[in-house]
């Protein structure tokens, strides 16, 4: 049933006006596209007509207009764009406008701007930054509107001289833009020519993709003349959960009505082929296309919180420096992510940037000023220590005029393991580990954490004094509390070290003798609120659990799934979170409560696992095997759970998939799922199933993810 509901949207198709039945005037165009069977069109430019006058058309004829271009230029004399142009700036901006005014008229959703073929006689670091700030302003204007901005590139064979024309080179634009609702227009036979490898391009980049056009090659005609094997792609974009339209932006090779049999001809054949079937290692078919959007909706949760996408709007002026430094420092997985996108967007001179960051093993990214070091997360080693003592040094001695920028994301505590006076990194690795296997949560282990800290708790906000320090947080906590991210290094803490001690005699933690000294003579105390100290400190949150789910939510809405968010902040034992979803989604699916299906049902936050056994786990595989022994096999609900950082627990593993014949697998292969879950072996449960859900040091943490997919009954 998913599968066919897939096949009757996707692919969906957009007639483009502009090159399509241009057999009649433009304003005819829409009855014909209606004719011939198209749902939407989009169309280059639409300025020479009234707004009003094709709005008319669509509405007569029923169809949606899903994208038209930015101005252009002037067009008829060869131009395709002036964004690149640092002459035409203001003309940029009034065509901008006006584009807006259109778009509102005519129900469009998102806009493409074309960049144009760059003048020669200017330099290229001018027309870098002319570009950069046109789209920013326009994505700025854009997003006030609630619509989306768009970057294609184009190939130089066509257009000589023509500014953008590859993927990698769009998206390090969109990256140094900074904008969440910037996205690539992968128009596919300009992507042949310049670079080929279209499958794995859409694969590798499809949360990043806001729309796809297609022509084949050679000749920019219909599918099916030339060398691309669409019946593949269309195939493939099922399989990955492309949801969007595909615009028809060929040139006909006779008339456009005697070409459009391609579409019947080579969905029939991307029908048979299923490459979802030959591309995964999962040996349940049935559960692969609704796998395929669960992994779209967790790759656009994390695309959310890049530090790419998310930094720009934050970071300081150089006028708002003055005459004094700017210091770079920071702690987390997403921090070395962070360090770089300081430097891409930064305006002043790049000699004013220094500073150190710490971040995971494996999660460095190369940056030219800000010196990026490596340490062991989650238990923390002499490399965190190190770097920790070489942060609080770096601080030392700045004057009133000077910046701090502090960059902190999930995973700081264990990357600063700066001890208390008395205390060795022993001592932190003991208690660490004790806190993990504990249950408690992530906000208790903090706690006790801060007190036993140099430099957690405010402390490095103190050393930082009297220099103004500017926080950015990527929070990977529920509720989003400061002093909770990192253990708050620059943030004051209300808790006490006797709230500390209260966490450790509640989970019957023993601590060594210099420990429980630090706690119970209250040296281990923390920077309180009101300390004038920290004065001069301000926080602002730039990526958030909540901010994820809005983004896997508009996917899921784009796909024809209702979404439901549950809340950003679920906590508790993660077997017991399980089966609690689990309840939900069969209220969902049987009652229709409290949202009927189709739906996704969506929730972050973060569990904990009291471990009693020697299997391989981590909580969101931990709350997915209970979830699926809670469901039974139910046959309309599939879910994933994973770590936004791309590890849960210890394992280089995110999370899984849970399909409608998990269980009925797992028995075939001689497992026993309660077993498992006994022995906190969730890793090891799914892994033998092959749907493990692996991406990589994903370079960000906004905490867990968890969607629940829940179908149609039949006939509904």
């Amino acid at each position: 049933r998913f599968i066919a509901g897939l096949k009757e949207k996707m692919p969906r198709f957009a007639a483009n006006l502009t090159m399509l039945f241009n057999e009649h005037p433009f304003l005819d165009r829409f009855e014909a596209a209606a004719r011939a069977g198209f749902e939407a069109v989009e169309c280059q430019l639409p300025y020479a007509f009234e707004a009003q006058e094709i709005r008319q058309r669509l509405d007569a004829h029923g169809l949606k207009l899903v994208l038209h271009n930015l101005p252009a230029g002037n067009w008829d004399a060869g131009e395709r764009g002036i964004a690149c142009h640092p002459d035409r700036v203001a003309e940029f901006r009034e065509g901008v406008s006006q584009a807006i005014v259109y778009a509102r008229a005519l129900g469009v959703g998102q806009l493409n701007c074309l960049a144009g073929k760059a003048p020669p006689e200017v330099a290229d670091d001018l027309l870098r930054r002319t570009v950069v700030e046109n789209l920013r302003y326009a994505a700025t204007e854009l997003k006030r509107e609630g619509l989306r901005l768009l970057i294609e590139p184009i190939n130089t064979f066509d257009i000589r001289g023509f500014y953008l024309s590859r993927t990698d080179q769009a998206l390090a634009l969109l990256d140094e833009v900074g904008a969440d609702n910037a996205f690539l227009q992968y128009d596919l036979y300009h992507a042949q020519r310049m670079e080929g490898e279209l499958a794995a391009t859409l694969q590798k980049h499809l949360a990043r993709i806001g729309h796809i056009q297609l022509a084949d090659n050679p000749g920019r005609h219909e599918p099916g003349t030339g060398e691309i094997n669409y019946a593949f792609l269309f195939a493939h974009l099922d399989r990955i959960g492309y949801a969007g339209w595909i615009g028809c932006e060929y040139q006909p090779a006779t008339t456009t009505e005697a070409g459009l049999g391609w579409r019947q001809q080579l969905v029939q054949e991307s029908a048979t082929l299923h490459p979802e079937f030959a591309m995964t290692s999962t040996a349940h078919p049935v559960a692969a296309p609704a796998q395929a959007l669960l992994r779209r909706l967790f790759d656009a949760a994390i695309a959310s919180a890049q530090p790419a996408r998310c930094m720009a709007a934050h970071l300081p002026t150089p006028q708002a420096l003055g005459a004094g430094r700017l210091i770079v420092i920071g702690a987390g997985k997403a921090s070395a992510a962070m360090a770089r996108a300081v430097e891409d967007h930064w305006r002043g001179p790049k000699s004013a940037l220094s500073g150190l960051v710490v971040t995971r093993y494996g999660y460095a990214v190369p940056c030219d000023h800000i010196e990026i070091v490596e340490a062991a997360h989650p238990v923390p080693d002499a490399a965190g220590l190190a770097a920790a003592q070489r942060l609080l040094a770096l601080v030392q001695g700045l004057s009133a005029d000077d910046l701090v920028l502090c960059l902190i994301s999930g995973g700081g505590s264990s990357l600063l393991p700066l001890p208390a006076t008395g205390l060795t990194l022993a001592h932190k690795q003991a208690v660490n580990q004790a806190l993990l296997k504990s249950g408690a949560t992530i906000s208790e282990m903090n706690c006790v954490r801060r007190h036993l800290s140099s430099i957690k708790g405010g402390r490095l906000g103190a050393a930082c004094h009297p220099a103004r320090v500017l926080t950015l947080l990527i929070s990977d906590v529920p509720g989003d509390d400061p002093v909770d991210i990192a253990s708050g290094p620059t943030v004051a803490d209300p808790t006490t070290c006797e709230d500390a001690l209260a966490i450790i005699r509640r989970y019957g933690i023993e601590l060594p003798l210099a420990v429980r000294e630090v706690l119970e003579s209250g040296r281990g105390e923390s920077l309180k609120p009101g300390d004038p100290r920290l004065g001069r400190s301000e926080l602002r949150m730039i990526a958030t659990p909540q901010m994820a789910l809005e983004a896997a939510a508009a996917v899921a809405r784009e796909a024809g799934f209702t979404p439901y968010i549950l809340s950003d902040a679920l906590q508790g034992e993660a077997r017991d979170v399980g089966t609690v979803l689990a309840g939900i989604a069969l209220q969902v699916a049987e009652r229709g409560q409290p949202v009927a299906p189709p739906c996704v049902l969506l929730s972050g936050g973060e569990t904990t696992v009291t471990v009693r056994g020697q299997g391989r786990g981590g909580r969101n595989v931990e709350c997915l095997l209970a979830m699926g022994i809670a469901l039974g096999g139910h046959p309309r609900i599939h879910a994933l759970a994973g770590d936004t950082d791309g590890v849960d627990g210890q394992e280089e593993i995110a999370g899984a998939c849970l399909a409608p014949d998990s269980l009925a697998r797992a028995w075939a292969l001689g497992l026993k799922p309660r077993d498992s879950l006994a022995h906190n072996d969730g890793h090891g449960f799914f892994e033998a199933l092959s749907d493990a859900v692996i991406t990589g040091p994903t370079l960000t943490n906004v905490n867990d993810f968890r969607a629940i997919l829940i179908e149609a009954p039949t006939g509904a």
